[in-house]
């Protein structure tokens, strides 16, 4: 019960998270792995490799159309970047292009994006959503040195009626449940079989 307060809170705390954005500050190198036109939602630092340095982990939102496509129900996609160092120079380490829900993805509540939290080798992404039935992802990834890059280990799924909140329905899901998956490839739509979505 506590761990969804927490997310509400910071969910509607982290509303409007792209213009809060704007203030983040941002180093200028790593401005120039912000793609042309993309807004910064999201920006933390932390040793993601473990190897001592300090290594970024973005999140960017395209541009809107600027003429709408009607058969476009997400506009303004959203993509997941990151950037490591070797031997001083910085480089960019893996890209996910869905890993992140759109902006209109968290239902009535709204943007469901809550933040990103990040720990030595492994972060983990939260999201909240949903009207009179809410509900909560959380997706952490671990550094793997033997393929360097970072792997899904933990889902967790979470949802409850807004005036039940008590009554809540958990489900955990580890690599025993979806194999191995790098967070290039992970797709929070399709991380586990369909016939196992409550």
């Amino acid at each position: 019960m506590f761990r969804i307060l927490l997310v509400m809170l910071c969910a509607l705390m982290g509303a409007g998270s792209a213009q809060a954005a704007d203030a983040l500050a941002v180093p200028a190198e790593i401005k120039t792995f912000i793609p042309k036109g993309h807004t910064l939602i999201a920006l933390e630092r932390g040793d993601l490799d473990g190897d001592g340095t300090q290594d970024y982990l973005l999140v960017t939102q395209e541009p809107e159309p600027s003429v709408p496509d009607d058969f476009d129900e997400e506009p303004g996609s959203r993509q997941l970047w990151i950037v490591t160092q070797e031997g001083g120079i910085l480089k960019l380490a893996a890209q996910a292009d869905k890993a992140i829900l759109c902006e209109g993805c968290g239902g009535v509540f709204g943007d469901p994006f809550v933040n990103v939290e990040m720990g030595e080798k492994t972060f983990t992404i939260h999201f909240y959503g949903g009207s009179s039935w809410r509900w909560a992802y959380d997706f952490t990834f671990n550094y793997s040195r033997r393929d360097k890059t970072w792997q899904l280990v933990k889902g967790t799924e979470t949802s409850f009626h807004a005036g039940e909140p008590d009554k809540q329905e958990v489900g955990v899901y580890t690599p025993k449940d979806f194999g191995k998956i790098g967070i290039a490839e992970f797709d929070m739509t399709t991380y586990r079989p369909q016939e196992d979505k409550p």
